[in-house]
């Protein structure tokens, strides 16, 4: 679970399914997993998706393995 906020709303929409199913015996795990899931993809719904050009940028502007390359010259070969 990503954070308390997201556990507390996924407790009180398990428990208004519940509650709207008559209150049936058990323990609720199917309502749980109903409401995180809806949570969730809501979550992700509404995540902001980077386009190509931010994608790009950051992985040009990270350090790695191509910074890496372009420093050290690329592939060496070996004397003989």
């Amino acid at each position: 679970m990503a954070s308390e906020s997201t556990e507390h709303a996924v407790r009180e929409l398990a428990y208004v399914k519940w509650e709207q199913a008559g209150r049936p015996a058990g323990d609720g795990i199917g309502f749980w997993l109903e409401a995180e899931h809806e949570i969730c993809q809501t979550a992700v719904a509404s995540s902001p998706v980077p386009s190509t050009r931010e994608t790009q940028a950051e992985a040009s502007s990270a350090p790695g393995a191509l910074k890496l390359a372009k420093a050290s010259g690329g592939a060496r070969r070996r004397a003989s």
